[in-house]
């Protein structure tokens, strides 16, 4: 290994290191605007490299992907998210996920706008220092590569949390279930050299981007300045859904209402899984009940993951939606016993 390789190396590690801390810092910074401060609480908000970095995935990953393809890059610690903060989990664990990848987006076109502006404004520079005008390019260009490989559709990818939203609620399960061998799936990309087909359209982008006149790079980066400034104004009705929820409470005790509007509902359940799970024949009292939960099926309801489904937690309890998660639970029996 000579000097030029180690250069290359520790160049490639620290633009992937800078780039990875901000998709990260986005990460957070989104989920504890969606209502969840885990990330916050446990220090992950935060731009700060040495907050984020794993040894394998953040070091040694980069600098063999530096020496094989000259393009060094690889992950950083899981920003931790708790679903139960989150007043539509599906939906904001989607935003959450691409939350990652647009920081990328952006600070990709950001570096290529300040490459056109050297290049027009002081043509000289770029030509007497080669230095700056490479890292700049390689940021750009490290910053699209990581949106691209974060866009894989394959758990724990910030795609698989994408993707999920816009399954079908019957189709849920089974990608979860896939969602153990992701990683596997990911080696194997690897290994034949397949990553370079998910890729390729993403290196198409950059080169579209670069190519870019001014004013039309000027606007992109408005744009996503637009963006990023809209949601973190807008108000999410998930965001304040604690107190939504105390104040309901409080609204159907002053009217001398049941807070537990979903009792009956969840006794049933519970005694038909006991039996379910204990491969009891159903009375025709349970079958009845069985038709009252699936007759309380909402269209469109945006359920938490099977993994976070608990009949005896309140925050289930008092969910609209939770008769989805009661006939999703039965059916994982109807499949198990095919």
């Amino acid at each position: 290994m000579n000097t030029s390789d180690i250069y290359n190396i520790v160049l490639h590690l620290s633009v992937f290191i800078i780039a990875g801390s901000i998709h990260e810092f986005a990460h957070a910074a989104s989920a504890c605007k969606l209502g969840d401060d885990t990330a916050k609480n446990a220090g992950r908000m935060t731009i700060n490299p040495l907050a984020h970095i794993d040894p394998i995935g953040t070091i040694l990953l980069p600098i063999l992907m530096t020496i094989s393809f000259k393009l060094g890059f690889g992950w950083m610690k899981p920003v931790p998210v708790n679903p139960y903060n989150l007043g539509k989990p599906l939906r904001d664990t989607a935003i959450i996920s691409f939350a990652g990848p647009y920081s990328n987006f952006t600070q990709a076109c950001l570096a290529i706008l300040v490459l056109h502006v050297i290049g027009r404004i002081s043509p000289e520079l770029a030509v007497s220092t080669p230095f700056i005008w490479k890292i700049i390019r390689i940021y750009a260009l490290m910053n699209i590569v990581l949106m691209g490989f974060n866009l894989i559709p394959v758990p724990p990818l910030d795609g698989g949390g994408i993707l999920m939203y816009f399954l079908p609620s019957h189709w849920r399960l089974q990608f979860e279930r896939f969602s153990r061998f992701g990683f596997i799936f990911l080696m194997i990309l690897f290994a034949f050299g397949l990553l370079r087909y998910f890729l390729y359209p993403f290196f198409t982008m950059f080169n579209f981007i670069a190519k870019l006149d001014m004013p039309f790079l000027i606007i992109l980066n408005l744009a996503n300045i637009g963006v990023i400034v809209y949601f973190f104004k807008k108000k999410f009705s998930s965001h304040s859904k604690k107190t939504a929820f105390a104040g309901s409470k409080i609204l159907k005790q002053t009217k001398n209402e049941s807070p537990d509007k979903n009792k009956i509902l969840i006794t049933s359940f519970k005694k038909i899984r006991t039996k379910v799970e204990n491969k009891e024949t159903l009375t025709d009292s349970d079958i009845k009940n069985l038709k009252k939960i699936h007759e309380k099926i909402k269209e469109n309801a945006n359920i938490c993951p099977p993994v976070d489904f608990n009949a005896d937690d309140p925050t289930c309890q008092d969910c609209d939606w939770i008769a989805n998660c009661m006939e999703r639970h039965f059916k994982k029996y109807k499949t198990a016993s095919k």
